[in-house]
């Protein structure tokens, strides 16, 4: 069963009803550093026993002030405006002869025109033949009122048998409704990161269902709001690839998620009886549960049970 449901779901649906793309299309550019929007300073993943309740650390990640991901190893450079122009990473490797030696893995030069919007994004990776990869934009289009809405990029680089492109695009009706949001990267020939998301409203003009795409995921949910109007929740299926899920969230009246529960089914083909969904051996429940900013801090799963240890600057 893939696991990235409610990074792909949650991530397009309830951040303030709005993806993080929408908000800030740059920052989930798959050539870019790992970047949090959140406030985000350390995050600590536990192991819980299941049996025990005992919590073993699993990972760390550190983040600096701007949102990126900044491992102590790992060097950042600011300009001015305190936008990043260049990442490095630095890895520890024990080949050949087993004794530990610093190097650096990936540098990534960006360059910006002179609203801030990124014009080219350089990486060199010099533990791999010191190959290099240039992202450049093509075209984009800016709305006096909600920014960026089109941008598309073009790459290239030591591999030319890679073909590497992006385009995204959003669209809002006259009263200032997001109505359609896509998103299409190929990189090289085995990922595809894809998304396609229309959005509902009623006649009070508020946000009552959606319909994604995701490559080969695709899922349909409706809003629940109380009888005085405030949003509470959220229902809807999800499908990946021969499977399907009940998905239920309960969130606050910002969008903020609070709580969610996904109910797992597989597609079974039975020659003995009738075909269609049913609840897969491996399945059934996911559970999340957020903080008060929508971050994830606990999931119990198939696999077991993860808590997530978030501390915010």
């Amino acid at each position: 069963m893939k696991k990235f449901l409610f990074i792909t779901l949650v991530f397009c649906a309830l951040s303030g009803f709005l993806p993080v793309a929408a908000q800030d299309p740059m920052v989930d550019l798959p050539w870019l550093p790992t970047r949090d929007t959140t406030g985000l300073r350390t995050l600590r993943v536990y192991r819980v026993d299941t049996l025990t309740g005992e919590r073993k650390l699993a990972w760390t990640e550190d983040y600096d002030r701007h949102g990126f991901l900044a491992d102590s190893l790992d060097s950042l450079t600011y300009d001015a405006q305190g936008r990043l122009t260049e990442y490095v990473r630095r890895n520890t490797t024990y080949v050949p002869d087993n004794i530990p030696r610093l190097i650096e893995s990936w540098r990534c030069r960006i360059t910006y025109d002179a609203n801030g919007t990124v014009q080219r994004i350089e990486n060199v990776y010099p533990d791999q033949d010191s190959s290099q990869v240039t992202y450049e934009l093509v075209s984009h289009k800016v709305h006096p009122k909600y920014g960026l809405i089109e941008y598309s990029f073009r790459r290239s680089g030591t591999y030319e048998d890679y073909i590497d492109t992006v385009f995204f695009r959003r669209e809002y009706d006259a009263q200032g409704h997001l109505l359609h949001e896509e998103f299409n990267s190929t990189i090289g020939f085995e990922y595809d990161n894809v998304y396609d998301i229309r959005y509902y409203y009623d006649a009070s003009g508020r946000r009552s269902a959606y319909r994604g795409y995701y490559y080969e995921c695709s899922d349909s949910m409706d809003y629940v709001y109380d009888a005085q109007g405030v949003l509470t929740g959220m229902k809807g299926l999800f499908y990946d690839l021969g499977m399907e899920a009940d998905v239920v969230v309960r969130c606050r009246p910002d969008g903020t998620r609070i709580e969610a529960w996904e109910y797992w089914r597989e597609y079974v083909d039975d020659p003995e009886g009738p075909s269609g969904f049913k609840l897969s051996d491996d399945a059934a429940v996911y559970h999340m549960r957020y903080d008060e900013r929508g971050a994830l801090v606990y999931q119990k799963d198939p696999s077991g049970i993860m808590e997530y240890e978030r501390v915010y600057w």
